[in-house]
């Protein structure tokens, strides 16, 4: 399948549209705010990584929306290192019936699609901070301390999830990282993320021997 094909099957323009029409997005005090906030952020850096053309309504996020995109990325990152760390214990339980094991297999790939959705959201809150950088380069620490906490906390998830190489690596069993990697265009594909440098395939390829 070529990226022409993949590309069909996502609406990353629709998505980015979606997101932009949350009503939370008008009401900074709403509840919802700032998650809506990320799921523009994401939208956008997926548009982004994809090479998704998205016309006049490009642009750069308002550094408010990337600020509270950057502290949802941050709790969302929380929860995530905690689920890996509760789902290593899981994978290794030796008594699992069949349908744990299918079940276990298919969240393998649903971690790896929450860092790619991280990795997107990420993109375009950095659009937002760099932006911000070359129009007032000593403004807004707030945006500063933000942008530095969800690197710092992706640092740490990115740890953790490599503690589990040999978890993850079953992913490679399915299309997910093939069609990922065929999917990214420009930039995004030449310096891939450490998911898709090839890393799961080798532990793989390693455990399948041993």
């Amino acid at each position: 399948m070529t990226y022409g094909d993949l590309s069909k099957l996502f609406d990353y323009r629709g998505q980015l549209f979606e997101a932009m029409a949350r009503p939370s997005l008008d009401n900074p005090q709403h509840s919802e705010f700032q998650r809506a906030c990320l799921w523009l952020a994401a939208a956008l850096g997926r548009c982004r990584i994809y090479g998704t053309d998205i016309g006049e309504c490009d642009g750069v996020l308002p550094s408010n929306f990337a600020i509270a995109a950057a502290r949802e990325l941050s709790d969302h990152v929380h929860k995530l290192i905690t689920r890996m760390e509760e789902f290593a214990k899981e994978w290794r339980r030796t008594d699992k019936t069949e349908a744990e094991e299918f079940e276990n297999d298919d969240a393998v790939c649903g971690f790896l699609f929450m860092r790619m959705d991280f990795w997107a959201a990420f993109i375009a809150i950095d659009e937002a901070y760099q932006d911000s950088l070359e129009r007032e380069p000593k403004a807004d620490g707030t945006f500063r301390k933000a942008i530095a906490q969800v690197v710092e906390d992706m640092k740490v998830l990115d740890a953790e999830m490599q503690k589990h190489m040999d978890i993850l690596c079953n992913a490679a069993e399915t299309e997910m990282l093939n069609n990922s990697r065929a999917m990214l265009t420009g930039e995004y594909s030449e310096a891939l993320p450490w998911w898709l440098d090839g890393c799961l395939e080798s532990v793989f390829a390693e455990q399948q021997v041993n």
